[in-house]
């Protein structure tokens, strides 16, 4: 019988998604270094916004501190950052709305009724129709 190589699915250490992606977790989210390139580095904090209506949690980044703003912490290495969001998850269920889509990754695009403001991104929480595309060589 010949070895197969495993390949995990759910992302890890070693695995990067092809695109940006932003991981929810308990009480925070990861943005990867393709969200990072998207957006850019220059931003230091993130306001949240949440669309009852669509499950879309909207993210407007900012260069300067501003009420209601969460500071971005950045990752040693620059490639990708995370942001805390704890109060913001309760306010709106999140936890419960991402244990029903049965994933922890989200797409990151643009918002397109904010065409306007080029710095409003937006995740869908819902589960996505294609599986992420995964990136297994090593850097």
């Amino acid at each position: 019988m010949a070895y197969e190589k495993f390949m995990a699915t759910r992302g890890g250490k070693g695995t990067r998604f092809f695109g940006p992606y932003v991981t929810v977790n308990k009480g925070g989210m990861t943005f990867n270094s393709y969200a990072k390139e998207m957006i850019g580095d220059g931003f230091k904090f993130v306001a949240f916004y949440f669309d009852r209506e669509t499950n879309k949690i909207g993210f407007w980044f900012w260069k300067d501190a501003c009420p209601g703003a969460y500071a971005l912490n950045w990752h040693k290495s620059g490639e990708h950052f995370t942001v805390n969001g704890k109060s913001f998850f309760r306010a709106y269920g999140i936890p419960e709305k991402i244990k029903k889509c049965n994933i922890q990754h989200f797409p990151l695009e643009p918002d397109k009724k904010n065409k306007e403001n080029n710095d409003f991104y937006c995740i869908q929480l819902k589960p996505s129709k294609e599986k992420p595309v995964i990136n297994t060589e090593r850097r």
